[in-house]
Formats: structure tokens, sequence, C-alpha cells
């Protein structure tokens, strides 16, 4: 007699949910949920225990080291669903941790997680502050697609959800917010992190009249700015966003502080120095650096301003790479047109790649840098420059 053994292996049945649209308009919805449920005051957001923040750094660790499966496991336990996000405008595909939703709101004011498996940078893209920097995520979205960065991190609940800085991720430890940038940090940090705040001119009278952003490294009572910080002050300027850069000590004439501040004393720049910013003590603490990016209302409302701000920003972000890139396809300036007064030209703009857009007088000049963008594989219109009746030549180089 023959006796038979039948088995079969356990099946695990993934549960991702196919979501498509524009990350953008995602990303202000989102946001719209630190206004209600998860409001200032509402006293309802509800910070995770020590057991849950440990849980969901594993599934975010899981996620970023493209372990699907384990992923999803783990955040259905936290009531949170994996998402396969296709960002229509591009096709690109971006995987996501977000909370289930009852009755179109998210039960925990947790936040929501992107990662982008087909990266072009080691970086991340940080939006702490929905709603009390308003539209702060949309800037960020648009940032953390056009540099093709690896991780896209959006808080849930107002800062002051339940109380000043009861839910602030800049300035505690205990939120999930943080649990996802301790676990997409990278061992070394050496994914760097470009964190996006937003402030009001009005409220800082110190601040010169034009100023639209400032930057710093974190670091407190430093006159260390980064490469990263220098090269972004360069391009927001570059697209017409007034832009500092703090430090404590340095004279006003020293040629670094006139570099990015043109004489301003750095340290005027210390309420949004971000010193006691956590997740720029957590990368810093483990070998990495830290970016922390400070945007007027009008930079984050007005879209025009907003993606002139996006460009910048990713600009510098792509530049910050450290892998070899291939050699940089040659590209033409094409169909020169004079619109209302302005000269206008495209460009075919390698993706991932940064453009900056240059105005020489005569080729045996120094030229002035007018523009910087990030390429997007498509053909890039640049008008509304310098008008024609500027004698003189265009260059653009690209990195």
């Amino acid at each position: 007699m023959v006796l038979l053994a039948v088995w079969s292996a356990p099946q695990v049945c993934l549960a991702v949910t196919e979501v498509s649209g524009n990350l953008l308009t995602e990303a202000q919805r989102l946001e719209n949920f630190s206004k209600a449920p998860f409001g200032e005051d509402s006293n309802n957001y509800v910070a995770p225990t020590g057991t849950e923040w440990n849980q969901f750094r594993a599934a975010a660790d899981a996620l970023f080291n493209t372990n699907i499966v384990q992923a999803e496991i783990l955040a259905a336990v936290l009531d949170y669903e994996l998402i396969r996000f296709t960002h229509t405008n591009s096709g690109r595909i971006l995987f996501g941790l977000r909370c289930r939703e009852t009755n179109g709101a998210p039960t925990k004011g947790w936040g929501t997680y992107f990662v982008n498996t087909n990266f072009a940078v080691s970086a991340l893209i940080e939006a702490t502050h929905p709603q009390f920097d308003f539209r702060s995520p949309v800037l960020a979205a648009d940032i953390f697609l056009k540099a093709g960065a690896r991780g896209f991190l959006l808080a849930g609940a107002n800062r002051h959800a339940n109380g000043t800085n009861t839910a602030d991720p800049c300035d505690l430890t205990n939120t999930i917010f943080h649990a996802v940038h301790a676990a997409w940090n990278g061992n070394s940090g050496e994914n760097t992190a470009w964190q996006i705040h937003g402030f009001s001119v009005s409220g800082h009278p110190e601040f010169p009249a034009s100023t639209l952003a400032v930057l710093s490294t974190g670091q407190s009572g430093t006159n260390w700015m980064s490469t990263n910080v220098v090269r972004l002050d360069q391009r927001l300027e570059w697209n017409g966003i007034k832009s500092y850069a703090y430090n404590r000590f340095l004279a006003t004439n020293d040629p670094m502080n006139l570099l990015v501040n043109e004489g301003v004393a750095g340290q005027t720049f210390t309420n949004l120095a971000a010193q006691s910013n956590v997740q720029g003590q957590f990368s810093r603490g483990i070998g990495g650096t830290f970016v922390h990016v400070e945007t007027a209302t009008v930079v984050r409302t007005n879209v025009a301003t907003r993606t002139a701000a996006a460009d910048a920003v990713a600009s510098a972000v792509l530049l910050s790479r450290t892998n070899a890139l291939p050699t940089l396809n040659p590209f033409l300036l094409t169909n020169p047109v004079r619109t209302n007064g302005m000269l206008q030209f495209s460009i075919a703009a390698e993706l991932f790649r940064a453009f900056d857009v240059e105005l020489r007088q005569s080729l045996a000049t120094n030229g002035t840098m007018v523009y910087t963008f990030p390429g997007d594989g498509q053909s890039r219109v640049i008008t509304n420059l310098i008008p024609t009746d500027a004698n003189g030549f265009y260059r653009v180089r690209g990195w």
C-alpha cells in the first residue's frame, strides 16, 4: 500500500490598495485632515504607544527596503493600508503607508509616507507642519517628484492638535513621523532629509522685508553652512525667491556671509534656525546631514512662485547626489519665440538632471544665472526671463 501526503505552502494574500491621481492633489487632501479632524486644539490626536512606534518603524523599514509583503502585514495591525499610488501625470509608481479612512477621514493623525522604489537621489523630502505651514505639503510633494527623491514624509495632525506643540514632529521623538525618519535616514544618515516649512513675513519684523526663504543646517550656534545650503540659496535666488541662511558668529562682511546674506548678519535668522529640531539632531547623530527650508506664505500659496521654489529645491537636491551618473545626453535650445516682448525657447530636459539657465551680454563676459530647474524627460519651455531688447546670449548648463 502506498500512502500519499499532500500539502501546500501557506499563502500570503497581499492587500494593496490601488490609488491613482496627482500626488500634489493627494498631498493637499491629506493636509486638510490637519484642519479637521486633527486640527488645532481638536484634542483628537492620540500619540502612539511605545509598542506602536516600534511596530510602525518596522513597517516603514520593510517598505523602504521594498519588502512589500512584510510592510503590509505590519501596517495592517496599526489600521494602516499599503497603497500603490500611480502619479497619473507621469505614470510613476509609488508605494505608501496611509491610514485607513472612516467616513472620509483617517482614524489616526499619524501621517502618510511614500517611497519611490525607482529613485534618482538618496533624499527624503519632509513636511512636518501641514495646515500650520499652509500648503507646505504640496510644495514638498512637488519637490519629491521633480527630484526623484527616495522618500516623502507627511505628518498627519496640526502641530497644536491637543494644545501647543502636542503633536509637533519637530519637537517630539514619540511621533510616527519621527519613527519613519529614523527608519529611512540610513545607517549613516546617507538619505539626506530636506524639511520644508513655512513662516509669515509679518511675524518676523527682524528680517529684511524682501525675505522669502530662510535656510539652515539645524545646528546650534554654528557658522557652518553646508554645501547644500549654499547651493540652495543660490538657486532660490536665481528663481526670484530672496533667500538668507542662518549662521551665528560670522562677521557681516565675512566672504561666506556675504555669499548667502549679502551683509545681513546671519544671527538675524536665529528664530528659524531649527536648532532644537529632533530630526536634524537624529540625522547629525548618525553622521548625516539635514537641510531646513523655511518659505514665506506667498511662496507656498502662489502657484507660480511655489513652482519656482520647487524647481530650485529639486535642482539642489539632485546636485547633492553622490552616485555616479551616466554622461548627460546632448541637448539643444529650440523654438525661440518672441512673446509679449519676452524671449522664450524650449529644451528637451533629461529626466532627473539639473539645468541652469544663464544670460551673457557677450561671449567674453561673465553671465547672470536667471533660472534653474530639474529635467522631467519632456520639452521644457523657458520664458519670461529677459526682455528681447537686451542684447546677449543664453546658455543652459546641464548637470
